[in-house]
């Protein structure tokens, strides 16, 4: 199984449609979403759902088991500090 992190910064209301299917495709493909721990809480009170998934929380959690990164958003959401430097 491929483990696909995703990582967004704000989810705006008609942005959820896009989250939901990009969900439903990775699984389709029988793919591991692992969600970054703020979009998981965000998910989970815009579209009221339990998180099923694995989440991450900061580059130090992804360790050389992913096999793609999504990252929604401009330059600044995938740049984000937090994720790729110390």
């Amino acid at each position: 199984m491929k483990n696909i992190a995703i990582f967004a910064k704000k989810i705006a209301k008609q942005d959820l449609p896009i989250f939901e299917e990009l969900l439903a495709g990775v699984l389709s493909l029988g793919w591991q979403p692992v969600l970054e721990k703020e979009l998981a809480l965000q998910l989970q009170t815009k579209l009221l759902f339990d998180n099923p998934y694995q989440t991450f929380s900061s580059h130090q959690d992804l360790q050389l088991n992913y096999d793609l990164m999504i990252s929604l958003g401009g330059d600044g959401t995938f740049f984000k500090g937090r994720f790729f430097y110390p």
